[in-house]
């Protein structure tokens, strides 16, 4: 969705020629990506000694996970009734 929402706004920004929109949605991905690598390397990198301790989730918390996992699959493969749904409340505001 975060990708999508950029395209989105990075065609919004072309379309009405304002470059600077564009140029700091660039810097802020740049910025952003920094911060997604750190965390790929740390996933990659060899253990500490010093490991926390793992917490197991609620039930209630596991749900949440599983219904959050899932709408971000649905909308990560079928995007079309959240786009309709955003064209529909741009259309009331306007």
């Amino acid at each position: 969705m975060g990708f999508l929402g950029k395209f989105y706004v990075l065609a919004a920004g072309a379309a009405a020629e304002t470059w600077s929109l564009i140029i700091i949605l660039v810097v802020t991905s740049v910025a952003g990506l920094f911060y997604y690598l750190r965390v790929v390397v740390m996933l990659y990198s060899a253990p500490s000694d010093h490991t926390a301790p793992i917490h197991m989730v609620s039930r209630s918390g596991a749900l949440i996970l599983i219904g959050l996992t899932l709408l971000l699959i649905w909308f990560g493969v079928y995007p079309r009734p959240f786009l309709d749904l955003i064209r529909a409340t741009m259309g009331v505001l306007n």
